[in-house]
């Protein structure tokens, strides 16, 4: 294989359940506010400093985010809600 190949992503489209499951998601505002804090590449710490909150308290919004969402990282996390509108890209 050359070494400046590389392998494109697809994806696959969603079945029925899932787009129905995907559709009725909706975050809290303290889910979106952390989330718009990830997008901004703050750490959990940074997060509980600027929302006035612990960073277990962070984390556990970002666990609820990534649960709602079946994604295992805040980064995919983040891409989902941008993809579903729950989440406006920033300028």
């Amino acid at each position: 294989m050359p070494r400046n190949s590389r392998k494109h992503l697809t994806t696959r489209p969603a079945d029925a359940d899932t787009a129905k499951h995907l559709g009725s998601i909706s975050l809290t505002c303290r889910e979106q506010q952390v989330l718009m804090w990830v997008a901004q590449g703050k750490s959990s710490w940074e997060i509980g400093h600027i929302i006035e909150c612990k960073e277990c308290t962070v984390n556990f919004h970002c666990r609820n985010i990534m649960g709602k969402l079946n994604v295992s990282t805040r980064a995919h996390a983040l891409i989902m809600a941008v993809g579903l509108g729950l989440l406006s890209p920033g300028p």
